[in-house]
């Protein structure tokens, strides 16, 4: 087996999560909204916002008139922005990687926070193509989403590494037959790739 495509997760692995629990909470706090509610509504509509068939605006709309709060939206994005951020040394690494390998992102992202991030992050300077979940009409929970990515980048399965740090997205790209790596930090993450006869510089 040789690997020549490396497939990475944004949120979690490159970036921040953005709308992460952690980000639900300070968004709970800072428009004093109900956070045991806000939960039972995130969990009800994450999958068609990140499927594009919700937008952020209209998530974020529904959000404070099903708690009857005024309709803050371009604050709440504001301030969602702002807690963005990268990691670094991951971005490094890809930076080598990409001497060698075919480096793509596959990310369960909203549209306009995609877009937000790709700028932002200058993240076309690092992967060849971003799929977004959100723009493809496809969730990373559906192995039928590796299989649309395999056949668009008209890559083999067995020759493609995928990366990501939520374990059901990892099961979903190894049903399709990808080798997939649970991210929990840089450190494993070389130790898996070499493991896997890639080389890191």
């Amino acid at each position: 087996m040789v690997i020549k495509t490396i497939i990475f997760d944004l949120g979690g692995v490159c970036l921040s999560e953005y709308l992460s629990k952690k980000e639900r909470i300070s968004l709970a706090e800072k428009f004093n909204l109900d956070y045991l509610r806000l939960e039972k509504y995130h969990i009800k509509n994450i999958r068609p916002l990140v499927t594009g068939i919700i937008g952020e605006k209209e998530y974020l709309e529904m959000l404070f008139k099903e708690q009857n709060k005024e309709p803050l939206v371009d604050e709440a994005i504001a301030f969602l922005r702002s807690k963005n951020y990268s990691f670094q040394e991951v971005f490094n690494l890809i930076s080598d990687l990409k001497k060698n390998y075919k480096i793509v992102a596959l990310t369960n992202e909203i549209k306009e926070a995609a877009q937000f991030r790709i700028e932002k992050f200058k993240l076309k300077d690092y992967f060849s193509k971003i799929f977004v979940s959100s723009v493809i009409g496809k969730d990373k929970i559906q192995p039928d989403t590796f299989k649309y990515v395999v056949e668009d980048l008209r890559i083999s399965p067995s020759e493609t590494i995928f990366i990501d740090n939520n374990k059901e997205y990892v099961n979903s790209a190894k049903k399709t037959k990808i080798n997939a790596i649970f991210f929990t930090n840089l450190n494993q993450l070389k130790i898996d790739l070499k493991e896997r006869g890639v080389s890191l510089t």
